[in-house]
């Protein structure tokens, strides 16, 4: 906002719009960016639903309905409706990956939608594999960082250089955004036991 701000000063400035002008316009565009800040805030407290223990505000409802990027509460919300559903082990909440904090599941078969690098959702899963190997259901094909690879490492209990990783043959992403509901839609078809490549 404060960028926002200097770069209309700029630009009346340019146009040579005088000083008192400019005054007026910065108190009124000030006024604006209040107000758009304290009806965010108002909508970012506001709680439209809640799945399990997880509140969803009006602001994560308009970020679902208009097609934008999905944040830590859809995608630990789509977990929980699906781990509370099927009762497999995983699909926890994708920020205990940054305190590396999941619980290991070296003997059960697990499903978790990871992070990777802080824009993009990806689906991992154990189900079906030999020990020490995970299924990688991504819908932009990235190979995993290292950070990642250390991760799905803890989540086996082994060393990350232990690990054999199966890439999935699964849908590419269209749209920037694509990611979360996609990475919902393997983990999903996943634990129904669904064939991802029909």
């Amino acid at each position: 906002m404060k960028y926002l701000r200097m770069s209309i000063i700029k630009i009346l400035n340019v146009l040579r719009i005088s000083k008192n002008r400019i005054m007026i316009i910065t108190r009124k565009v000030n006024s604006l960016v209040h107000e758009v800040a304290e009806t965010n805030a108002v909508q970012e407290k506001k709680i439209w639903t809640v799945v399990g223990q997880i509140s969803l505000s009006i602001t994560d409802k308009n970020i679902l309905t208009s097609n934008m990027w999905l944040n830590n509460r859809h995608i630990n919300a789509a977990q929980t409706i699906l781990r509370n559903t099927y009762g497999i082990a995983g699909l926890e909440s994708p920020t205990l990956q940054y305190t590396r904090t999941f619980t290991v599941h070296h003997l059960n078969h697990f499903v978790q939608i990871l992070n990777h690098s802080g824009n993009h959702w990806m689906t991992v899963s154990t189900v079906g594999c030999q020990p020490a190997t995970v299924k990688i259901y991504d819908s932009m094909h990235l190979l995993l960082s290292e950070d990642l690879e250390e991760i799905i490492a803890d989540l086996l209990h082994t060393n990350s250089k232990d690990i054999k990783v199966n890439y999935m043959n699964v849908q590419i992403q269209k749209g920037g955004s694509d990611c979360g509901p996609l990475a919902i839609a393997f983990a999903a078809a996943i634990v129904m036991d669904k064939n991802l490549n029909s």
